[in-house]
């Protein structure tokens, strides 16, 4: 309803709104108020329809046709859920019944009869489709001795039916085109051509042959057959799940379904605009059915990401050339890994020309996600975006054009994260980026922590850990002090006299790599080693067994951990930095004591660790993450492991280096504001930055 009535708005602005016979509407106010048009003279009264005033007819009968000739020709819409699709029907007809007017034939009797505007709005999964948008259905159309006038001229007819019964008429007859098109389309699908041409092929191969070959000859003919069969199967098993697989049947087919967007020769021309919000669905979840869409070949497709992604690269492939896209969606995929198929994308197949992204203000109350409103055009990239981030404490959501007029700046985006700068925050990170190198190429390796499945059984405290030790000394073997994301603090963590039972998998026969699976031979000798041990996790064997029934008591034994860290068992013991993943300010911590880290935090081993402790944990550091990193919904920072791999670290010089250590060893000792300040300092002048921005960063 809203694009119904800024169109309206937009032609009045424009100058170009007139009546039937070319007459300007002018001299009112025509504004919108929370989605309606409101139409008010010069002395401010709103607009009322009065059949015995002309002038009030005028415009009753403007604005009806207006808004019939734009729903019947400008708007369309696809929706999977028909209940959302009867919802948009409605309020369509309820927007053009307000403008309703009664007829002059009628001597001002009876009111105009109202269109049937619904085939605009069709149901369907816009997602998935058979036909490619550059299928060449012109031999098709030959065939079947259909026009897409004729098309076009039938869902004309249907808008301005007389009655049901000629609306009967004519909706069986777009049905029965729309058959014929899919039928014959579907006969000349390049697949079931390569499937023809294959099973053809293999039939002269598998036929009796007057020549015998030779033991080469046969062995390259054998591959040849076999090869084909399996390329035969593939081809069958796409026809098939098209056959069998229920999602299909809701398949939305944007070659067909809307003639207006054809060419004569049946060529897909595009939409000049899309205005969306896609849905927020992660793809993992969804099970099956993110199998289909992967099957389509979107270049988005991530099994990790986000199902609005595919929207987007849908959006851009439905447009005509230089046509725009308006989609408003989570901003998770700005920075997110999963998100950068989509970065690329865009960047090769668009031209987005502006991005707000509104970070922590909440667009949506009921919904807990951070949005962006992204455009883009058809159109090669020009290279510059036009950007903005929202600043919750200043930010008014009804003057969002003014604060964007304000605060839009120039972007040059990658596949990499899309960071919105400003020109002092893009010479700071010119500078980062320059002098330092990513994390994941040093010589260091960022692991995950300990995840147990089920912390009740293997975390314990200190007093039950003394209690099984006093029952038998063997049982410290198994016992590690553990740390917790909440125990780490900037440079140091606090230990909460907790411990974790550490279990691999197969122990005590975690060595002998014959073992595959959970081995009863290894429980029987865990229970005779360390009875102790094993009576305190046997307490808890059923929640255990039931951590994950797909691994637990197949892959590995119920009294295990889930993931203990198999190929870097040795971390745990060396010299380490640890932070947990969520945290609102940077919080590394250096461990020296051979303390175990849980399932909610990382580990880095590696060289030159106090240097990396001290850019990690200053203050540059936490606004270079704070460019990169992804936020949890309440707008915490997730410090995860490929995000820190990105982060660019400057490496030292020896004297840049000792200077450092030295500087980290003053904060650790005795944590004061002038030795944080003193080290502060000393970063900012490795990356050479100027005084400007160093009080920028100073000021965040």
């Amino acid at each position: 309803m809203s694009a119904l009535n800024e169109i309206i708005r937009l032609k009045y602005e424009l100058g170009i709104l007139s009546d039937i016979n070319g007459k300007r509407i002018r001299d009112y106010k025509v504004e919108i108020i929370n989605d309606e048009l409101v139409i008010t003279d010069d002395e401010g009264d709103v607009f009322g329809y009065n059949p015995q005033s002309p002038e009030s007819q005028r415009v009753q009968e403007t604005l009806f046709l207006e808004k019939q000739t734009i729903i019947e020709n400008c708007l369309f819409g696809v929706d999977i859920n028909p209940n959302s699709v009867k919802i948009c029907r409605l309020r369509l007809w309820i927007e053009l019944l307000k403008n309703a007017y009664y007829t002059k034939g009628s001597r001002y009797v009876y009111l105009e009869t109202l269109p049937n505007i619904d085939i605009n709005i069709k149901c369907g999964n816009s997602l998935l489709y058979r036909f490619a948008f550059n299928t060449d259905i012109r031999q098709v159309l030959r065939q079947s001795g259909i026009t897409i006038a004729e098309y076009r001229e039938a869902v004309s007819g249907y808008k301005n039916a007389p009655n049901k019964s000629k609306k009967k008429e004519i909706s069986s007859m777009i049905t029965s085109i729309k058959s014929t098109l899919r039928t014959e389309i579907a006969n000349n699908e390049p697949k079931l051509k390569q499937l023809r041409n294959k099973k053809a092929k293999l039939n002269d191969l598998e036929a009796p042959s007057l020549f015998k070959f030779s033991g080469k000859e046969q062995k390259i003919r054998n591959k040849e057959i076999s090869d084909l069969k399996e390329e035969i199967r593939k081809i069958e098993h796409f026809f098939e799940e098209i056959k069998t697989n229920r999602i299909y049947l809701s398949a939305f087919e944007w070659r067909l379904e809307f003639p207006e967007v054809l060419s004569d020769e049946g060529d897909f021309i595009g939409f000049d605009c899309i205005i969306g919000n896609p849905p927020y669905i992660q793809l993992q979840k969804m099970g099956a059915d993110a199998d289909a869409l992967q099957q389509i070949g979107y270049q988005t497709f991530v099994k990790t990401g986000d199902i609005f992604c595919l929207f987007y690269e849908l959006g851009i492939s439905l447009l005509k050339k230089d046509g725009l896209l308006a989609y408003i969606t989570s901003n998770t995929w700005l920075r997110a890994g999963y998100g950068e198929s989509l970065r690329r994308f865009l960047i090769e197949n668009s031209n987005v020309t502006q991005l707000i992204d509104f970070s922590e203000f909440k667009v949506f109350d009921s919904a807990t996600v951070r949005t962006n409103i992204l455009f883009a055009e058809a159109s090669s990239s020009k290279g510059a975006t036009q950007a903005c981030v929202i600043d919750k404490a200043t930010f008014c959501i009804d003057k969002l054009s003014d604060y964007c007029r304000e605060n839009l700046m120039p972007n040059i985006f990658s596949s990499n994260s899309w960071i919105i700068l400003s020109p002092i925050e893009q010479s700071i990170k010119s500078k980062i980026e320059r002098i330092g190198k990513p994390l994941k190429d040093w010589d260091i390796q960022i692991n995950y922590g300990i995840k147990t499945g089920f912390n009740e059984a293997f975390i314990i405290d200190g007093k039950t850990k003394d209690a099984l030790i006093e029952k038998s000394p063997k049982n410290v073997e198994l016992i590690r002090p553990i740390l917790r994301g909440r125990d780490i603090k900037r440079y140091k963590a606090d230990f909460a006299d907790l411990w974790i039972i550490y279990i691999p998998w197969h122990f005590p026969l975690h060595q002998d790599n014959s073992i595959q699976g959970a081995s009863e031979i290894a429980e029987m000798e865990f229970k005779t080693q360390y009875p102790d041990i094993y009576n305190h996790l046997y307490s808890h064997k059923e929640r255990l067994s039931n951590r994950n029934l797909a691994e637990t008591g197949v892959r590995y034994e119920w009294y295990a951990l889930q993931r203990f860290g198999s190929n870097y068992m040795e971390d745990f013991s060396k010299q380490k930095i640890v932070w947990g993943e969520i945290s609102d300010k940077s919080k590394f911590a250096l461990d020296e004591l051979g303390m175990y880290p849980e399932a909610t935090t990382f580990l880095m081993t590696g060289n030159n660790l106090k240097f990396l402790l001290a850019i990690l944990n200053s203050k540059l550091g936490e606004w270079s993450f704070n460019q990169i990193g992804t936020r949890t919904g309440m707008g915490t920072n997730r410090w995860k492991k490929y995000t820190l791999e990105s982060l660019s670290v400057k490496i030292p010089t020896y004297d840049e280096l000792k200077l450092i250590e030295l500087l980290v060893d003053h904060v650790i000792h005795e944590p004061n504001q002038e030795n944080i300040a003193s080290l502060d300092n000393a970063i900012y002048k490795l990356y050479q930055l100027s005084d400007d921005e160093i009080d920028f960063i100073e000021a965040q």
